[in-house]
């Protein structure tokens, strides 16, 4: 990505390496772990309420407006319910944001906070919170305003993406920042002996990845971006999830399009289908030169036969793994 160039693979489906040995490293891993907003779920198809005294027209202006600034997935969603179409001149400042806990900025000579309850703490909260969702809190001033919910909605075809992965027999782990209101959801999802964790940071999440490295565990993260930047660096393949080709991160080794997640079992296939063709590559160019050293030794060519020959063995071998590669990639449906 340092140079601005991506090898895209895999056409329509729509995944970027940052280059061609990310492929071989796909091939030995044994444990992935996924982040949960943005990446499992989708954006643009959640369910967004409001909770407490209603927000006057100023407010939501001054909620949307920084909201807006964030790359987070749950506060780009509350920018888009709130969004008016209104650009009347409002000023930010000193903004702020802190990954897996929220963001801070004075707006209009206002300072306004939106994020996690630990990160509102000190303020009286006079909003019950009782619905088991997603949940971004609100100060504006030195008042606690009220928190807005936000319902996941799955991307599509995940389920069967993941039970896909689990029945190859891969190791299977969320790292959530968010609570654990879709705990039965997400064990369901991805199976009983998956490991689930809730209110993990950023750096809970490099950490968690480091701890399973040291168990000589080759670890693929999943995440949608920079939240998960230092996760995604500290795994042996990070795969950035995007739903916005112009949004990404430097950390990831992959970016994949967010409506082909559900095909990650197919690419983790056909990454381990590619070593094998390499391995096969690597006997027949052995087996040519075999037979090619035996006629050199009984000179039973003639110097324009074996210059001809020459050239012919590495333009069989391109066209072998090329029809291998193209006949695997047509069985898993790439």
């Amino acid at each position: 990505f340092t140079n601005g160039n991506m090898l895209r693979i895999f056409g329509k489906n729509k995944l970027y390496l940052k280059h061609a040995r990310i492929i071989e490293a796909l091939a030995v891993i044994d444990t992935i772990v996924f982040d949960k907003t943005g990446t499992i779920t989708q954006p643009n198809k959640s369910v967004v309420k409001y909770h407490g005294p209603a927000l006057s027209d100023n407010e939501k202006n001054i909620l949307q407006h920084i909201s807006s600034q964030s790359s987070h997935p749950l506060s780009r969603i509350i920018a888009s319910q709130l969004n008016n179409g209104s650009h009347d001149g409002t000023v930010i400042q000193d903004f702020k944001e802190y990954s897996g806990s929220g963001l801070e900025a004075i707006v209009n000579n206002i300072p306004v906070r939106m994020g996690s309850s630990y990160f509102i703490k000190g303020v009286a909260n006079t909003v019950t919170q009782t619905e088991k969702t997603t949940e971004v809190n609100v100060q504006i001033g030195s008042s606690y305003k009220g928190y807005f919910s936000i319902s996941n909605h799955y991307r599509k075809g995940i389920r069967k993406g993941i039970s896909e992965l689990r029945n190859t027999g891969y190791e299977l782990h969320v790292l959530s920042g968010d609570n654990d209101a879709e705990q039965e959801t997400l064990q369901y999802i991805f199976g009983e002996k998956a490991s689930l964790r809730f209110r993990q940071l950023p750096l809970d999440k490099l950490e968690y990845i480091k701890q399973l490295q040291s168990g000589n565990k080759k670890v693929l993260m999943i995440g949608d971006g920079l939240n998960d930047s230092g996760a995604l660096m500290q795994a042996d393949v990070g795969i950035a999830v995007n739903d916005n080709n112009a949004q990404f991160t430097p950390a990831c080794d992959a970016i994949l399009d967010g409506s082909r997640i559900n095909d990650i079992s197919k690419f983790m296939q056909y990454a381990r289908s590619g070593k094998k063709i390499v391995t096969a590559s690597f006997i027949l160019s052995i087996l040519y030169n075999i037979v090619g050293l035996s006629f050199a030794v009984s000179a039973a060519l003639s110097p324009m036969v074996a210059a001809i020959l020459m050239p012919a063995s590495s333009i069989s071998i391109v066209l072998f793994v090329t029809l291998a590669g193209n006949i695997v990639a047509r069985k898993q449906g790439l």
